[in-house]
């Protein structure tokens, strides 16, 4: 009898041992496979994270480019503005001072009144030239002298070109059959700007390309 008690509790004992390593075994398996899923998981989570920051980063460099490229233009937008301005201010100040020159615009006149009475101008209407006002006394009565002195190689026998002080700023202005032609500060400088400003933007453009970094490759 007690040799069968013992047997039992032999029996018993390591039923409840195989029992133990099976729940332990199934513990440690499922134990693994939840960890095997949270890696998972964590590694999805972790190329989700790196895919979307690289896309943040696209999207920012991107921007970066495009604010570099706007702030570039604006910048060379401004400089091409100052220097036009620049260059108006100077190209005004000398024709302003040569046109202030009483022997620079006699001898301006005097040339377009010669070449208008080297033509045939029977036919045509009278010159008449305005000059500033305050200039009358230095141009006026001088140009009419040399007027006279030009009237016998006229083939118009009334060759007589009108002056008249009412021009209100530098230079003069002369009247023929086809209109008015303007010789002022004004016009001359618009005239220099229009042969100038797209040489100097040449010269920008060409040393703003020289000076300009490669641009880096897009990642």
């Amino acid at each position: 009898m007690a040799q069968t008690i013992d047997s039992f509790i032999s029996r018993l004992r390591a039923e409840g041992v195989d029992a133990a390593k099976k729940e332990a075994e199934e513990i440690k398996r499922q134990a693994q496979q939840e960890a095997e899923e949270i890696l998972r998981s964590a590694r999805a989570e972790a190329e989700r994270i790196l895919a979307e920051t690289e896309r943040q980063r696209k999207i920012t460099l991107e921007r970066t480019r495009t604010d570099l490229e706007l702030a570039a233009r604006d910048v060379v937008g401004y400089l091409r503005a100052t220097l036009n301005k620049a260059l108006t201010a100077l190209l005004a100040k000398a024709v302003e001072a040569a046109f202030s020159d009483p022997e620079f615009l006699r001898q301006l006149i005097l040339q377009v009144v010669r070449e208008y009475a080297a033509a045939d101008l029977r036919q045509q209407a009278p010159l008449t030239i305005r000059i500033p006002a305050d200039a009358q006394e230095k141009l006026r009565d001088w140009l009419l002298v040399q007027f006279h002195q030009l009237a016998g190689t006229s083939k118009s026998a009334d060759f007589a070109p009108e002056v008249v002080a009412t021009l209100n700023k530098a230079g003069f202005e002369y009247k023929v059959s086809a209109g008015t032609v303007e010789v002022t500060s004004d016009s001359v400088v618009q005239l220099l700007k229009e042969i100038l400003t797209p040489e100097l933007q040449g010269i920008i453009d060409k040393a703003i390309t020289s000076e300009s970094p490669p641009q880096a490759a897009s990642a």
